[in-house]
C-alpha cells in the first residue's frame, strides 16, 4: 500500500518511491510489476500510467468499500547480469547501490527519504 500524505503531495515522493520500487524489483530479476488501485483514484492512475503501467483488467467490488479497481502491469527489462550482481553485494552489505533509482546522490536521497518518513509520520497522526 503506498499513501503520500496530502500536505506532502505534488512533490514527486509517490513518483519516486514507486520508481525505486520498481528499480528493485528489476533489479531482483522480476519480469513484471502489477498493482491495484481504485477506478476513481484519478492522481494514482496519472501517476502509473505515467511511468509505463498499463491497464490489465476491471475488478469489480475489490475494496471493502465495494469499490472497483484497476490492476495495472508493468512489464520489467530483463536486468543484465552485472546489475544483479552489483545488487547482491549491495544487499549483503546492508547498502544500497548510490545512483539507484534515479535520485540523483545521496543528498537527493536523503532528501527524498526524510520527505518519505514526516509523510508517513503524517499518516500515522491523522489516522
Amino acid at each position: 500500500m503506498l499513501v503520500v500524505s496530502s500536505t506532502h503531495r505534488g512533490r514527486g515522493v509517490g513518483r519516486e518511491l514507486v520508481s525505486r520500487a520498481v528499480s528493485a524489483m528489476a533489479a531482483a530479476g522480476a519480469r513484471e510489476a502489477a498493482l491495484e488501485a481504485e477506478a476513481t483514484n484519478a492522481a494514482a492512475l496519472r501517476l502509473y500510467e505515467g511511468l509505463g503501467f498499463l491497464r490489465d483488467k476491471r475488478l469489480a467490488r475489490y475494496y471493502l468499500n465495494g469499490a472497483d479497481a484497476f490492476r495495472l502491469k508493468l512489464r520489467l527489462p530483463p536486468a543484465r547480469e552485472e546489475e544483479m550482481e552489483e545488487g547482491d553485494e549491495a544487499m549483503e552489505e546492508g547498502g544500497e547501490r548510490e545512483g539507484g533509482g534515479g535520485g540523483g546522490g545521496k543528498e537527493e536521497q536523503q532528501r527524498l527519504e526524510e520527505e518519505a518518513a514526516e509523510a508517513v509520520a503524517s499518516l500515522a497522526l491523522a489516522a
